[in-house]
Formats: C-alpha cells, sequence, structure tokens
C-alpha cells in the first residue's frame, strides 16, 4: 500500500510495516514524517518517501545510503533507527522518537544561549560527532534544524546526506558536480570541485554552529548564498559575540585547511580540561549577543528548550529530518508581525484565517489577463489566482521565493537525452472551474497559443525559441494538419503525462515554464483574442465581472481542490479590483483603509511615502523592498568615443553615484548604490564585487582617475555626447541632469535628448538609430523576466542579440568570451555551478565598462493593516505574494 501524500493529519489506523501511524509529524519535498506505534506501543518516527519518488532509483540508492549510515551510527546522542525496508515499493525508516525542540527552533524564540551553557552544547556535539566518526560516517550537514536537545543532552539527526569515512566519491549517490550541504554551515573543502570531504568537515560545521548558537548568526553569514561561499573559502570568520572562553578553540574548528582542525577527541579534551571557575550562582542574566535570560537551576538550559511542548505542534518536535524532508527550519523565515519593513523580513500577521474580501486598487490595467498575452509583471503575481503551470515560484518570503517547485505536475521534470527531454506527469484532482480535468492535452494547447501572434500578441517567446527557434509551427488557430497534432516538440502520451523536447539544452526551461504562458487553456473555451475578458479557471478563483478600466471581481472556484494545490491557500472569499485614474488619489484612499494594496506594486508617491513616515502608525504599515530592477547607463560602442573602453570609464569614475542615486528619490525609494550589473535577487549575484570602487568614499566620484582615463582614450580634453533619456519618466530626467552635471567637471559636456516613450522601439531598440543620433549615453532599467543569469544578462550583453529592430544589447557588446560562458551557463544543470559562469560574465561585462550601474531600485509600498500572511517575493518584483494574501 502505498502512503498518498496529503495533508490531512489523521491517519485512518493505516500502518507501514508493522507500525500503526498515528499523526502526521510533517512533510518536504521529497517525503513525510508520522509518529507511529509499534505493536507493543512504543512510540517511533517513521520517514516514508512521497509515492511520485519510489520509481526514482537514484533517489532509492540515496535513501539506502541514509538508512546504512544511520545504522552504523549509535550512541547517547544519536536518535537510533529501529527498523527500516529501503526496497519497499514504498521505501520507509523508523528511528526513535525524540520529543524535543531543535536548536534552531530555540534561538529562535529564545535568542542566543549563555556561555555556560555553551560549554554544555559543545561538549555534548563533540561527543556526538565522536560517535560519528568512529562508526566511519562523515555527517556533512551538522546545522541547528539536525540538532534536537533533550535533557540528557544534544541529539545530532539527519544522515540524508551522510557519507562513508571509506566510501568513494562515485558511491556518494548524488547528482555529479552538485553541492552537498547548508552553505551557511558548510566547510571551505565542501565548496570545491570535486569536494575533498574528511571528518574535519564535520568539525568545521561545529564551529559554525557554535557561532549560531552564541550569537543568533553563522560566522560568514549573508543574505546571498554565493556570498556566502565565498566568505567561507576565502575570508576569516565573523566571531564577534562569541564569548571569549570558547573563541580560542571555535578558531581552530574554523581554520581554512582541514588537518589542522582538532579531532571530536581533542575537543572533548579541552572541554574536560577546563576548570569550572564560574559557579551556577554566578552565571549571567545576559547571553552573548546581549538577550536577556532568566537564572536557571543545574539543567535549566536542558528543561528550556524541551519546556512547553504540550503548546508546541508536532510538526516542530520529534523529527529526525533529512535534507529536504522538511523545510529547514534554521534558514525559514518566521512571522514577522507588524510594523515597518515586517513583510520584507518574514511574513507579516501571518494567519490561516478565511473570508473577507481582498480589495485591490490600481491605476494600470493590465496589458491582458490572458495568461499567454501578458507581459506585466503585476498581472503574472495576480494570474496565480485564476491559472496554474506545471511548476511555479515558492510561496515563501524574499529570494526563497525564486525557488521553482511543483504545480500541476506532480514533481519537476524527469530530464534526459542530454538535457533536452522534460517529462512530467500531472498530480492527481487537478480540475477546471466546471469541474472537468486539466490534462496534458490542456496544457500543450495553452502553450500552443503563444505561437499564435497574429490573434494573441504580447506574450514572452521564452518557449517558441526553447521548442521551435525557427517557428514552423503557426499556432493551432492556422494549423492545418487535418491530424491536428500541434507542435511536435510536445508529446502528450496520454492525459497525465507531458513530454518536451528542446532543440538544445537550456537549464532554465522550467524557468519559462512558470510563466503564465505555460498556463493550460481549455481549447472549448477558447475565444481567441476575446479569452482575457473571462479566462476559464484552473486555480482557486474565477472570473465574476469584469469591466475594463473600472472593476474586477473574482469569487471561489468551487470546483478547485486544494488537495492538488500545495502552493495556494485561497484565504479571501473574494478579491476586488478597482482601476482609478488619479494616482495621488490612489494613495490616499490606500492610507485612509479604503483599499488594501495596490495591485501594480509600483510604490506610494514621494507625498504619501512622507506622510506615511512622519506617523507612528502609518509607518508602521510600510515596506521597502528591491524590486529586481538595476537602473543604469549605457554606452553604445557604435557611437564614437563609445568604442574606446577608457572614454566610457572616464565617465564611470567622474559620476558621483551618490548623486545619481539621489536624483533617483534617494535610498528609500531609488534604492542601493550598485557597484555592479547582476542585481541581489539573481543567483549568481555579488553585491560585494566593486571594481570600479563606487561605493568607497559613500559613492562620490574619483575625478584625479576620470582625467587618467581621458588621457588614455586620447581625450584630455574632454569630449561631447548625447545622453538619450525618456521624457515621460521623471526620475530619469533628474538622473540625466545630475550625470551631466558631474561629467561637466571633467569637461565631457553632453546634450540631453527627451524623446517619448513610445518612440523607444523605434530609436533606443535600433542601433542604427542610436548611431544616427549619437546617444552615447541612454538611461535604461531592466529586470529579468526569470531569476537566473540567462534571465537578466542574456539579452543585454550577449553579442548574438543585437537585433536591428527589438534589440536590447543597448551597449552593442560582442564579446566572444561572454557569449561562450553564456553556453556554458545555459547548458549546466547544477544552478550553482551556473550560478557561478553568470558571476564570471557579470565581471567580464564590468571589465568591458559598457554600463555604468546607478542603483540596485527599491520601491515604498502600502501593506493595508487588514492583509494577512504578507510578504515581498524576489519572484515577483518584490511585488507581496498576492496567493498567499488573506483578510482580517
Amino acid at each position: 500500500m502505498l502512503i498518498p501524500d496529503k495533508g490531512a493529519d489523521g491517519i485512518d489506523n493505516r500502518t507501514i510495516g508493522i507500525y500503526r501511524l498515528v499523526s502526521r509529524l510533517g512533510a518536504g519535498g521529497m517525503g513525510e514524517v508520522y509518529l507511529a506505534q509499534s505493536p507493543s506501543g512504543r512510540r517511533v518516527a517513521v520517514k516514508v518517501v512521497h509515492s511520485h519518488l519510489v520509481e526514482d532509483p537514484l533517489f532509492r540508492a540515496r535513501f539506502r545510503q541514509e538508512v546504512a549510515a544511520a545504522r552504523r551510527v549509535s550512541g547517547a546522542f544519536t536518535a537510533p533507527v529501529v527498523d527500516a525496508d529501503p526496497d519497499a515499493r514504498q521505501p520507509w525508516m523508523a528511528t526513535v522518537y525524540v520529543p524535543a525542540s531543535t536548536l534552531s527552533r530555540h534561538i529562535q524564540d529564545n535568542g542566543p544561549i549563555p556561555v555556560e551553557e555553551l560549554w554544555q552544547l559543545f561538549a555534548g556535539l563533540a561527543e556526538a560527532l565522536r560517535d560519528i566518526h568512529r562508526a566511519r560516517v562523515i555527517h556533512r550537514d551538522l546545522k541547528p534544524s539536525n540538532v534536537l536537545i533533550t535533557d540528557d543532552g544534544p541529539r545530532v539527526i539527519d544522515f540524508g546526506i551522510a557519507k562513508a569515512i571509506d566510501r568513494s566519491a562515485g558511491e556518494v549517490h548524488t547528482k555529479t558536480g552538485q553541492v552537498i550541504g547548508t552553505p551557511p554551515f558548510m566547510a571551505p573543502e565542501q565548496w570545491h570541485v570535486p569536494p575533498a570531504i574528511s571528518p574535519a568537515t564535520d568539525v568545521f560545521a561545529l564551529g559554525s554552529l557554535m557561532v549560531y548558537a552564541a550569537t543568533g548568526r553563522a560566522p560568514f553569514d549573508s543574505d546571498y548564498p554565493y556570498v556566502t561561499a565565498y566568505r567561507i573559502v576565502h575570508h576569516d570568520p565573523d566571531l564577534s559575540g562569541l564569548p571569549d572562553p570558547l573563541r580560542p578553540i571555535i578558531e581552530k574548528c574554523l581554520d581554512k585547511d582541514p588537518t589542522r582542525r582538532p579531532t571530536p577527541d581533542e575537543l572533548l579534551t579541552v572541554v574536560h580540561s577546563r576548570r569550572a571557575t564560574i559557579t551556577a550562582q554566578d552565571l549571567t542574566d545576559q547571553g552573548a549577543a546581549g538577550t536577556r535570560y532568566r537564572r536557571r537551576s543545574k539543567r535549566g538550559f536542558m528543561r528550556a528548550l524541551t519546556s512547553g511542548l504540550a503548546a508546541v505542534s508536532l510538526l516542530a518536535v520529534g523529527i529526525p529530518v533529512a535534507l529536504n524532508w522538511l523545510h529547514d527550519s534554521s534558514q525559514r523565515t518566521t512571522d514577522s508581525g507588524a510594523g515597518y519593513n515586517a513583510a520584507t523580513k518574514g511574513i507579516a500577521n501571518a494567519s490561516n484565517t478565511k473570508g473577507g474580501t481582498l480589495r485591490f486598487v490600481s491605476t494600470q490595467e493590465a496589458d491582458s489577463w490572458d495568461p499567454q498575452r501578458t507581459y506585466y509583471g503585476f498581472v503574472w503575481d495576480f494570474a496565480r489566482y485564476y491559472t496554474r503551470q506545471l511548476v511555479t515560484f515558492a510561496p515563501q518570503p524574499g529570494r526563497k521565493s525564486t525557488t521553482l517547485v511543483p504545480d500541476l505536475a506532480a514533481g519537476l521534470a524527469k530530464v534526459s537525452d542530454s538535457g533536452t527531454t522534460y517529462t512530467y506527469a500531472l498530480r492527481d484532482g487537478i480540475t477546471w472551474e466546471d469541474g472537468s480535468p486539466i490534462t496534458s492535452q490542456d496544457i500543450k494547447y495553452g502553450i500552443e497559443r503563444s505561437w499564435a501572434d497574429d490573434v494573441i500578441s504580447g506574450g514572452p517567446a521564452y518557449l517558441q525559441k526553447a521548442l521551435d527557434p525557427k517557428k514552423t509551427y503557426k499556432g493551432p488557430y492556422n494549423d492545418k494538419d487535418p491530424q491536428k497534432l500541434g507542435l511536435r516538440a510536445i508529446e502528450t502520451p496520454d492525459e497525465r503525462t507531458i513530454v518536451f523536447h528542446l532543440a538544445e539544452p537550456n537549464s532554465d526551461f522550467e524557468q519559462m515554464l512558470a510563466l503564465p504562458t505555460a498556463s493550460p487553456v481549455k481549447r472549448e473555451r477558447d475565444t481567441g483574442g476575446l479569452y482575457e475578458l473571462r479566462p476559464f479557471s484552473s486555480g482557486p478563483y474565477k472570473f465574476d465581472s469584469y469591466d475594463p478600466n473600472r472593476k474586477l471581481i473574482l469569487v471561489r472556484n468551487g470546483q478547485w481542490n486544494k488537495e492538488s494545490d500545495p502552493i495556494r491557500p485561497a484565504l479571501p472569499d473574494r478579491i476586488e479590483v478597482t482601476f482609478v485614474t488619479d494616482a495621488n488619489d490612489m494613495d490616499n484612499r490606500l492610507l485612509n483603509g479604503e483599499f488594501d494594496l495596490d495591485l501594480n506594486g509600483t510604490g506610494l508617491s514621494q507625498a504619501a511615502i512622507a506622510k506615511a513616515l512622519g506617523n507612528a502608525d502609518l509607518k508602521g504599515h510600510l515596506d521597502n523592498p528591491r524590486t529586481g530592477y538595476t537602473r543604469y547607463a549605457v554606452f553604445p560602442k557604435s557611437v564614437k568615443p563609445m568604442d574606446n573602453i577608457h572614454c566610457r570609464k572616464a565617465i564611470i569614475f567622474a559620476a558621483d553615484h551618490k548623486a545619481l542615486q539621489t536624483a533617483r528619490d534617494g535610498p528609500i525609494v531609488g534604492g542601493d548604490i550598485a557597484p555592479n550589473m547582476l542585481p541581489p535577487s539573481i543567483a549568481g549575484s555579488d553585491p560585494t564585487y566593486d571594481p570600479y570602487g563606487v561605493l568607497d568614499d559613500n559613492g562620490k566620484s574619483n575625478l584625479e582617475k576620470a582625467k587618467k582615463e581621458l588621457q588614455a582614450c586620447g581625450k584630455p580634453n574632454g569630449f561631447s555626447t548625447t545622453i538619450g533619456v525618456r521624457k515621460n519618466t521623471p526620475v530619469e530626467l533628474k538622473t540625466a541632469a545630475a550625470l551631466q552635471k558631474e561629467l561637466r567637471k571633467v569637461n565631457i559636456t553632453t546634450k540631453i535628448d527627451r524623446i517619448d516613450g513610445a518612440a523607444l522601439f523605434g530609436l533606443f531598440k535600433s542601433p542604427q538609430a542610436v548611431k544616427d543620433r549619437g546617444y552615447g549615453i541612454i538611461l535604461m532599467g531592466f529586470a529579468a523576466d526569470f531569476p537566473t543569469g540567462q534571465g537578466f544578462l542574456r539579452s543585454l550583453v550577449d553579442g548574438r542579440f543585437i537585433l536591428q529592430t527589438g534589440n536590447s544589447n543597448y551597449s552593442e557588446l560582442n564579446d566572444p568570451e561572454i557569449n561562450a560562458l553564456f553556453d556554458d551557463a545555459i547548458a549546466e544543470r547544477d544552478p550553482v555551478k551556473a550560478g557561478t559562469i553568470y558571476q564570471q560574465i557579470n565581471h567580464k561585462v564590468s571589465e568591458n565598462a559598457v554600463y555604468l550601474p546607478i542603483t540596485y531600485e527599491k520601491i515604498m509600498m502600502w501593506r493595508g493593516p487588514r492583509l494577512l500572511n504578507a510578504y515581498t517575493a524576489d519572484s515577483y518584483y518584490g511585488r507581496y505574494d498576492y496567493v498567499s494574501l488573506g483578510v482580517r
């Protein structure tokens, strides 16, 4: 019997092996964990593999590896395996049930741990590692969520990626080249290719974990995994806040050279030889990071961690979780409550409350509500109410939202044929608003509609380029094939299977499938160009009424099946969008509580921001996220003297980045000064990479270097050029004026040509027009259609994308080395490796000096007081993730 993948807490007395399942403790991407009882009444925690993974031989091998590793390890400081059947139809493993909280949960709830209790924790973990290593096992993923705290000491759990000490790299069942571990707690050697894993790897993780326990953060912490990795390999650890008595031994644990790290036995010698000079009565009331603690008795720490279990859901306790079985609570963002910027730090006002009407307002109508036609970011966000895709972006705050998760599909793609074939199986229970099942043919037909640009124009063309680059298919409305087989690159062997055949490998293909373009459309309900007036719903809401430019109302789709949709909580009963014409009036009505939020998500006006910041109550409802846009100036190389790199560098050094930021309305709205092109929301970004020193001296210009570059470019007395800017964007006009003023200081004179936004396509996007009009500098901004280096950089700097019309490579950069790196990155399926390549591309773009990055844009958004579950999502340009919202 397969245990179904569903969210019910009750198990109806089902069994696996000899164990009766009592309740469901939790679930993750690879399986579920149940509280169970043996025939004798003994409680165990049973891990059960998701039913859709049971046919995956790689996963079965990895699960056998986990069971074998866990069985080899026994001791007072682990959770022993009591039974397992990795070869069962649905593999499972039972371990001793440990009713205890994780270390990460304790730190989240109580803050850092006082020094004497840190020594207790350190001793227990060192002893656990000693036992693990004696069993010839390397854990490889020691982190706060893999440490349970019990009355008799810590327990180390999760051997899902453990490695036998005597096992060769080829015998470890993970994908070739995959980076294994949790970045903040990984050792430098884990980032090597291939990784050089040894028992010392666990000792490094122990050092990082102890810093986390003492301070609430890891010693190489960053918001960006790639920056974390770089710091681990190249930087000294940040040990500020670590108590002095612990510092020497933790420094040794964090040595870059694994041969110089102490062994667990040596750590225990240090602990045992340490004299207890501080009595229980002398214990400080202050944690290492200043968090107040109550005085505790001899075992107060362990009791504090395990107290209150009756009030804590079973999801948070007693779970020896494996990697990706449950969300990593050491990285999880919890409810941040209300207050200024609350939704950028976590989930503001988390709640599962259902009911009520969610009220949007907007001065901007949709370009189209038809999923195949829309190219507006706010529609992509909103469309998840009534459309679904095979995969979508995770309903998580911040950068976590850029992770792809299954939606209509039961899992992510099975990729074969050297990365050119993607196969999906559909979930059970997915239905249209009329109750009929959503089929693979519906998904294929929806995608095919985007080829019919004579009827349905405007949407992204990524799928066309990936599946039919020569565009031999003309769309379903002009399909002359009597069999109506449609696009041959998409096969539907049955109603629950869909197969895509790419013209060439593209590791971002699933990113493209997450766009609304890949939404299913039921052929019988397709009304062609009129479909945008009443799309047929595959999501939790359906169109009730729509009066263009006035009102859109969505109501619940009674045929939507919650068990088939892990993404959308569907909290409101009704969703209204009111369209208005006056932006200032809209802001006032938002602040007065008439509406909950702005659909367009472009932020409040300066006047409204000033009003809200000046009022403590209003300020608590503001959020200031990044949008994913980089605002920049670009130097077309076809316009002299921009063909000379030194002339371009002269502009970069002469620019006062602080003045440009101020022209863009300052750091709150304009955003952070950008030292390079790749914004922080993109994998591979590195906000510390500053090749021109623009962050030095608070962004001020370096006129001496600018003058030297003018000498090098043969223009010691300066030169003249034209700045092209859109006249209907006031902030860009101010930026152009600020740049003009600064360049004048080194005798670079500029004329500002203000063009109508409607002329953008015919002027800025035409290399010939740019050359003819002498645009040596163009002010623009860009955000990725999907959050990868390909999504952001390729159209801007791949020389093969220089087009005579519709060009986005404004600089006309055509560097063969950059072009080749794009090919490598696009073919690379490991996202960490691909991100590293995109980082190289970003560096080479900076070295070519064809862009002057100005800011990583931010906006100030209003979060209405009625909103629940509000968080900003990088996947939707810093907007709130609309499908997660509820109302009071």
